[in-house]
């Protein structure tokens, strides 16, 4: 009996230790986020981007998708921009290094993986980072050093050497330019352009176009352009907003006609509309002559863009009570507001002294 019993107790013990007496291991899947549903279906992916603190270790980089759930990447980010290549299919950011090395140019694809880095470091570069029309480069100026562009292919090159201690950066372009703004010290600024074999070829500084001149409150600032029909371009920068035209060389102070405080601006995809980002809502204002269409109720959201049919604004905003990022889509055909998804600002997430998560968006189709 006792012999038995000791059968029995042995058997159990080796049927519960597993090989090597280290256990039975169950495997256990981590949660999955629940699929992003809102009342209305949407199509294309939104990209989330929420930085806190050069401190902390870069912070959450996400994609979103109608009735899929919230992708968060691998990738941290800084707190520039993101910004979709034309053709909807990679996402330049300026990936986060270090606190002490910042970030480098880097471009994800759809899926989510980096597909292309770059060496630079991009701790200064303001503005939106920039596509070629052709969607085969992201473009950015480096500080005292030059403009450089980083393929899809992993190619980085030197564009345009800088000519003096400055900054050449708020590069951006239409189909037939590449733009940028020279800054020196003390706010002084020239815009200038190239033609697109210019920008292919490689060129120096002597052979670029200038437009104009202006001023802006240092020599870092951001400066935002919207391009227009014929070239002519709507520039933003400090709360002042102008019309310029580069064949005239002209600015026109706009001012009067956006009679509110504003962030920044973006373009419509059928380019008929701006969406305005101000205090008091995000305004939709007509391109032809700028009259109001509609305000949408939602007050200073940290970051914009537009739905890829041009008939929706996605926005995010940052809520210090529950240390989220608030996702929202606003239809302009009936001027319905939805949460498409509230995003839980992650461990690495350090708030700046002014207490803020600064937020960026973009919507691909």
């Amino acid at each position: 009996m006792k012999k038995l019993l000791f059968c029995l107790v042995l058997a159990a013990s080796i049927m519960f230790s597993g090989c090597g007496g280290k256990g039975v291991t169950t495997k256990i899947d981590p949660p999955v986020n629940p699929p992003v549903v809102t009342k209305r279906a949407w199509s294309g992916t939104i990209a989330v981007r929420e930085f806190g603190d050069f401190n902390a270790q870069g912070d959450g980089l996400y994609f979103l998708g109608y009735n899929k759930p919230v992708q968060t990447l691998a990738t941290k980010a800084d707190e520039a921009d993101i910004t979709w290549s034309p053709n909807g299919q990679y996402l330049a950011i300026r990936k986060f290094i270090s606190a002490t090395t910042f970030s480098n140019p880097a471009i994800i694809n759809l899926q989510g993986q980096e597909i292309s880095n770059g060496t630079k470091n991009l701790q200064y570069n303001s503005g939106l980072l920039a596509w070629t029309p052709d969607s085969t480069n992201m473009v950015y100026g480096v500080y005292m050093n030059g403009i450089y562009a980083l393929s899809t292919t992993g190619v980085e090159r030197l564009v345009m050497t800088s000519w003096s201690a400055t900054y050449d950066h708020n590069i951006f372009f239409d189909n037939d330019y590449m733009y940028w703004v020279h800054h020196e010290y003390g706010g002084s600024c020239t815009l200038y352009r190239v033609t697109m074999a210019q920008f292919n070829a490689g060129f120096n500084c002597a052979d670029a176009e200038k437009i104009v001149d202006f001023t802006t409150a240092d020599h870092d600032a951001s400066v935002y352009f919207v391009p227009l029909a014929d070239h002519t371009l709507i520039m933003s920068y400090s709360a002042k907003i102008s019309l310029v035209d580069p064949v005239a060389k002209i600015i026109t102070d706009l001012k009067p006609k956006f009679n509110y405080d504003f962030d920044h601006i973006r373009l419509s995809p059928n380019k008929q509309y701006l969406a305005v980002n101000t205090y008091d809502g995000i305004k939709i204002l007509k391109v032809s002559d700028f009259s109001l269409v509609k305000t949408i109720n939602l007050d200073f959201e940290d970051s914009i863009a537009w739905s890829p049919d041009s008939d929706a604004i996605v926005s995010v905003n940052d809520d210090y009570s529950s240390s989220s990022t608030i996702v929202s889509i606003s239809w302009l055909s009936d001027g319905k507001i939805e949460t498409v998804t509230t995003i839980k600002h992650s461990a690495a997430s350090k708030r700046t002294a002014y207490g803020d998560i600064f937020c960026s968006v973009g919507w691909t189709r």
